[in-house]
């Protein structure tokens, strides 16, 4: 522990030795930043003003209560401070430099970068003996606050608790499943909004972050919220008073839950590991997509999914690209919901605006993996044309189709053309 500036702040080392409140291990797992000099490490939260609902509560003199209630949920090591009192050698990004904003700052003495502060904070946080109780404890909801609440905003709208995530690495997939797997948040109540589709994204207009949006309804029932400016946002927008108040969380009731349906998170994130995450997107990759979520439709150029989720349920469980080489067990896995393994949909001869290739005889089940080497400049040429001809060798009636399609005979023109269709 150091004093600098009349500023407590823990060393990295401490950190990590220490027994560290749940509460700030949710709030770095959510979101770390490296100062420029990379002699320190920071989380931060913060809180718009709402411009929608009429509060009760001062927002401009709140932030001075909810840095004493986060302090309080970190005991003992309190240590989250604003923007303004922090000392000038930490050098904070300039987007966050906030006097209403309030920082946790951890000084790094043990020269980390970022993926090794990410290995021993995972190591951390799945080494806690509450990890592993079998039921919701009060470690793991401060867990969740620690993780969702200091940048999490009640949408007044639609029913998520949002939060901008993918920030650092693809370590952040990783985090998702550490939520659902150790810290019991239910998969169907998990969301993510592809931002990287949206029109603005697309434009350079404003580029935001993918979202990690669990269910606000259910959020608010069984995590509970510190933050009574937000609590009160969703009470006024929403028409309802908070059932109960423990360990400082403002809890709701959810009459709703079981009339939801269930929520497709674990199809939604394979879908942007395997399409979106780290990849430069051309305008037809995603006018493709977003009519394959469908973020939009048209009538020329959307889908059948009525013929996908036929392909999908009625073709056998297997990749028609590699089954005679892996067991699927190690490309895929079991999704919750049907109980089957996942696979994507593939058009062998890609779609785009033509509607005459959106044919049965045209598509397959593939594995992810299968999937995204078949993507425009993810597998070498080589790789790709070897599994069009696994395709055609295991799904015979593609080829047939492959050949009126093209009008030739010639196997190897027409898996030339097959390879050159892809997108």
């Amino acid at each position: 522990m150091i004093l600098g500036d009349d500023i407590v702040m823990l060393k990295v080392s401490e950190f990590f030795e220490g027994k560290n409140t749940p509460f700030v291990l949710g709030a770095f797992f959510s979101r770390y930043i490296f100062s420029d000099d990379k002699k320190y490490i920071y989380t931060y939260g913060w809180f718009r003003k709402t411009q929608v609902v009429e509060t009760n509560i001062s927002y401009e003199n709140y932030f001075s209560c909810y840095l004493e209630k986060i302090n309080n949920e970190s005991k003992p090591y309190s240590y989250w401070t604003f923007y303004n009192d922090l000392p000038d050698k930490v050098h904070i990004s300039s987007g966050l430099k906030k006097s209403t904003a309030h920082f946790y700052v951890l000084e790094n003495d043990l020269n980390l970068f970022e993926d090794g502060f990410y290995n021993k904070l995972y190591a951390k946080v799945v080494t806690q003996p509450w990890v592993y109780d079998s039921n919701m404890s009060d470690s793991k909801k401060s867990f969740i606050r620690g993780f969702m609440e200091l940048r999490g905003s009640i949408d007044t709208k639609a029913n998520f608790f949002t939060q901008d995530y993918f920030y650092n690495s693809d370590f952040e997939i990783k985090k998702a499943r550490v939520l659902i797997d150790l810290m019991g948040i239910p998969y169907n109540v998990i969301n993510l909004n592809f931002r990287e589709l949206q029109k603005q994204f697309v434009s350079g207009e404003r580029k935001r972050n993918t979202q990690f949006r669990p269910d606000l309804l259910w959020y608010m029932s069984n995590i509970g919220i510190l933050n009574d400016y937000k609590a009160e946002i969703f009470s006024k927008s929403r028409n309802k008073k908070p059932i109960a108040i423990k360990e400082n969380a403002i809890y709701f009731d959810d009459v709703s839950i079981n009339r939801r349906i269930n929520n497709s998170f674990e199809n939604r994130l394979s879908y942007y590991v395997s399409n979106v995450f780290d990849r430069v997107l051309t305008q037809y990759d995603i006018d493709r997509m977003r009519n394959d979520l469908g973020f939009s439709y048209s009538t020329n150029s959307g889908r059948n999914s009525v013929l996908a989720d036929l392909i999908r349920n009625c073709m056998p469980d297997e990749c028609v690209c590699c089954k005679d080489k892996y067991d699927i067990a190690d490309r895929s896995y079991i999704n919750r919901t049907t109980g089957r393994y996942y696979f994507e949909i593939h058009h062998v001869i890609s779609l785009g605006n033509n509607m005459k290739l959106d044919d049965e005889n045209n598509m397959v089940k593939l594995c992810p993996t299968c999937h995204r080497t078949l993507k425009r400049g993810s597998g070498t040429e080589q790789e790709q044309k070897e599994l069009i001809k696994a395709i055609f060798k295991n799904a015979p009636n593609t080829y047939e189709f492959a050949k009126h399609f093209f009008n030739t005979d010639d196997y190897d023109e027409v898996v030339k053309l097959t390879y050159l269709s892809l997108n």
